[in-house]
């Protein structure tokens, strides 16, 4: 490369030194880190930019905001599905980080418990309800209790109290 300098009309060679910055930083002095890009790529050298976009929970052109309360994923999109508590979920992964609310299981608590089962990580059974369901979170049944028996959850019988799920009959004399 060559330049004329004021001082003379003839062109000079001059040496040109570039650097350039670490891996995962940039800026005038490369001490700056760069984001979450998009499978651990680069960012622009110069501006911090991620270039090929953020990884999942994150946003913004340097990829240093993590998702809002709620949300999750690529571009944040997702939104965080039934946490304990009203809490939030991991902005990476929707992992509730309390647990699931009662009614709800799975790893992102968003399956439903099944029509027998109720309440917190959907371990509680039923009673004995006239359609075989009850409200996934209170365990009320659906459509009333089976015959002979009664109560919210229809797990009394008239004289007796069915305790539990073992079939353990407590007596009222």
């Amino acid at each position: 490369m060559f330049f004329t300098f004021p001082s003379t009309s003839s062109p000079a060679p001059l040496l040109l030194r570039l650097k350039a910055c670490k891996p995962h930083t940039y800026g005038h002095h490369c001490n700056q880190t760069c984001g979450q890009c998009h499978q651990e790529q680069l960012c622009n050298q110069v501006t911090g930019m991620c270039t090929s976009g953020c990884a999942r929970g994150w946003l913004g052109q340097k990829c240093i905001e993590a998702c809002p309360k709620g949300f999750y994923g690529n571009e944040c999109k997702d939104k965080c599905a039934n946490c304990a508590g009203n809490s939030s979920c991991d902005h990476v992964t929707g992992i509730c980080a309390q647990g699931c609310a009662d009614g709800w299981d799975g790893e992102l608590c968003d399956r439903r418990c099944e029509a027998d089962r109720y309440g917190p990580n959907c371990q509680q059974t039923c009673g004995f309800c006239q359609k075989g369901s009850c409200d996934h979170v209170t365990g009320e049944c659906d459509g009333g209790c089976a015959k002979g028996y009664h109560g919210p959850s229809c797990k009394a019988v008239k004289g007796v109290d069915v305790a539990g799920e073992m079939g353990f009959f407590i007596f009222n004399l």
